[in-house]
């Protein structure tokens, strides 16, 4: 655009990039991490504004934290990774989480990579983020939370069958960690599933009705914001 409007010698009309996610991911095949007994959680949280609607679904994801937690799962850990911008995040509940359980439950510190904290998982839970693709092709068994007014983006329908509501999602994870045959059978389901999602090129199908959706979205938090 720069270039264009330069040669053009025309000013250049001020742009607003909303930030999506990365088109390229990096992808390693792990193998069966079964033993591991790890849950890799993802998407949590977010500041305190509800960003498109996603604070409800962040609520539902730490409440499954919590239930996974208190329960007899035998050896289970749960590894929360933060957005990548932690540092502007409302880190509190994961904080108590990680007090709480501190035998269970830690925080991924920024100085790990994803691919550290992939390969140290058995699952991976989450909501929308482009990890869960990614821990998908990697051969990790999924979880997508679903809420009943979640949201959610058209290029993920490949993932309909791994998109639970929470309390599916507990059922599903806590046999994933526990029974190698689930587990082996969620892993065959992933790979399946992302190969669709990256062979079909469906992570870069971002048509027009998706972004007229994101901006309508985007206009009605304007309109309710105070400021």
């Amino acid at each position: 655009n720069h270039r264009f409007f330069q040669a053009a010698e025309m000013p250049e009309p001020p742009v607003e990039f909303i930030s999506g996610g990365c088109l390229f991911d990096r992808v390693v095949a792990l193998p069966d991490q079964f033993n591991n007994r790890t849950l890799l959680m993802v998407d949590v949280p977010p500041d305190r504004s509800d960003f498109y609607g996603v604070e409800g679904q962040c609520r539902s994801l730490l409440q499954l934290a919590e239930r996974l937690l208190a329960s007899d799962l035998p050896q289970f850990r749960l590894v929360i990774r933060p957005h990548p911008h932690w540092s502007n995040l409302d880190l509190e509940v994961c904080q108590r989480l990680a007090r709480e359980h501190p035998a269970r439950c830690e925080l991924s510190h920024p100085a790990w990579s994803l691919e550290d904290d992939l390969r140290r998982s058995s699952a991976v839970v989450g909501i929308i983020s482009g990890v869960l693709t990614i821990a998908a092709a990697c051969g990790l068994p999924t979880v997508f939370i679903e809420t009943e007014s979640g949201y959610t983006t058209g290029d993920l329908a490949c993932f309909s069958e791994q998109a639970l509501l929470p309390d599916a999602a507990f059922s599903q994870l806590a046999r994933i960690l526990t029974d190698h045959r689930v587990y082996a059978e969620a892993r065959i389901e992933a790979l399946q599933n992302a190969r669709e999602y990256y062979t079909n090129g469906t992570n870069l199908d971002l048509n027009a009705a998706f972004f007229e959706q994101l901006l309508q979205a985007k206009a009605r938090m304007q309109a309710h914001d105070p400021r």
